[in-house]
C-alpha cells in the first residue's frame, strides 16, 4: 500500500495520509479561529476558513464545529447538552437531532441578544450539501452578537436612588 493509495488497494476508503491531512486541517482551523476573538462565551470564527474546512474535511469539521458551538451555547444560555451529549445525540438519531439542533441554535442566538433564524437553519440542515450554508449562517449570527458590557467597577461607587415624578426617593 502506498502512502497516497487507499487502504486495501481496491480504490475504496480514505488513505492514512488523507485522514491525517483532514485532522491537521481541523486543528489548524481551530487554532486560526481562536485568533478571531470571543464575544461573551461564543467564539468568533472566520467564515471563509469554516466554509473551506467543511468542504475539505468531507463533513468532519461541521461535526466538530457543532459540538464546540453547542458547548458554548450551553455555557452562554444554560440550555441543551454539553458537547459530548450533543455528539452522542447526533449519532444515535442518525441526523434527526441535527435538524432540531439547528432550529434551537437560532433560538439560543436570540437569547444571547443576536438575530437567529432557527427555521431557516433547520431547512438548510435537512439537505447535507446545504447544511454548510446553515453552518455559515449560524456562525455569521454568532460573529454579529453584541459584545458584552464587561467594564470592571473600581472602588465603592455610590449611585443616587431613582426618583419618581413627585421627587421622592424609592426605597427597598
Amino acid at each position: 500500500m502506498s502512502p497516497l493509495g487507499s487502504s486495501g488497494g481496491n480504490g475504496q476508503g480514505p488513505s492514512n495520509l488523507r485522514i491525517l491531512v483532514i485532522i491537521g486541517l481541523i486543528f489548524a482551523a481551530l487554532k486560526t479561529n481562536k485568533k478571531m476573538g470571543k464575544v461573551g462565551e461564543m467564539q468568533r470564527r472566520n467564515l471563509l476558513v469554516s466554509g473551506l474546512l467543511a468542504i475539505l474535511t468531507f463533513g468532519i469539521y461541521p461535526i466538530v464545529w457543532s459540538c464546540i458551538t453547542q458547548d458554548q451555547f450551553k455555557r452562554g444560555t444554560g440550555q441543551g447538552f454539553t458537547w459530548i451529549g450533543h455528539l452522542i445525540m447526533l449519532f444515535i438519531t442518525f441526523g434527526i437531532y441535527n435538524i432540531f439542533w439547528h432550529w434551537r441554535a437560532g433560538q439560543r442566538i436570540n437569547m444571547l441578544g443576536g438575530r437567529g433564524r432557527g427555521v431557516l437553519y433547520a431547512i438548510f440542515s435537512i439537505f447535507p450539501i446545504l447544511s454548510i450554508i446553515s453552518l455559515l449562517l449560524i456562525q455569521n449570527a454568532i460573529n454579529a452578537l453584541p459584545a458584552p458590557a464587561t467594564q470592571p467597577v473600581q472602588g465603592n461607587v455610590n449611585v443616587a436612588p431613582a426618583q419618581n415624578t413627585r421627587g421622592t426617593n424609592f426605597t427597598n
